[in-house]
């Protein structure tokens, strides 16, 4: 890979954060409201939502929502 696309796929990624982290927000949104019930049966509780709400902007929730889940699928 030459500079000048890593340079391109750079630019690209920082340009598009803003939107992966409204993206990542607007999930978030969604499953707040499902209830203690719904979120029980995809493996989360209102804490997990919680908890991923407090990460960086640049982190994705979706890898800590789902660590959650799959430690409590195989307790």
């Amino acid at each position: 890979m030459t500079y000048f696309t890593r340079l391109v796929l750079s630019a690209a990624n920082v340009a598009s954060w803003p939107f992966r982290v409204a993206a990542q927000r607007r999930i978030l949104t969604d499953l707040a409201r499902f209830d203690d019930r719904e979120l029980a049966d995809i493996g989360l509780s209102r804490q997990d939502l919680h908890d991923a709400t407090a990460l960086p902007l640049g982190a994705d929730p979706s890898a800590h929502l789902t660590s959650r889940a799959r430690r409590r699928a195989t307790a």
